[in-house]
């Protein structure tokens, strides 16, 4: 049984690790999220997030933040193990009427699937969008 809380080791906090995450260039997206994703070694998932100023004031921002926690926390059982996740926040994700957490599970699922194909491939991903990953 796994346990519902957000715990300590599932926080990607160091700035190494979002950019080891933006490196690998595995991205999918949707109004809501920008979801990145790479392997992690370990037997767990972890998160990250980001969300830029444009998204609102600080109450708005602390707000994503908390929803995109609790999509992951109340789905990581569902979530593919052993892959760090950095979630980019758009400004639709502080609407209360989207659904935060459906678009957390459907694009970590879909980010996965994308980085076994291009590895199964041979080649580094690429890029999802026209825009450079950051």
């Amino acid at each position: 049984m796994t346990s519902e809380k957000f715990l300590e080791c599932e926080h990607i906090k160091a700035e190494a690790d979002f950019s080891r995450v933006y490196a690998a260039r595995c991205s999918t997206a949707d109004d809501v999220l920008v979801v990145y994703v790479r392997p992690n070694d370990l037997k767990h998932a972890r998160l990250g997030i980001s969300v830029a100023k444009r998204v609102g004031r600080a109450v708005e921002r602390t707000y994503v933040r908390r929803r995109v926690r609790e999509a992951f926390r109340r789905n990581k059982a569902t979530l593919t193990r052993g892959f760090d996740i950095v979630c980019v926040a758009r400004t639709n994700a502080k609407s209360p009427k989207s659904d935060v957490a459906a678009s957390l599970v459907e694009l970590v699922g879909k980010a996965v699937i994308r980085w076994d194909q291009r590895k199964s491939q041979g080649g580094k991903p690429k890029p999802s969008s026209g825009r450079p990953a950051r």
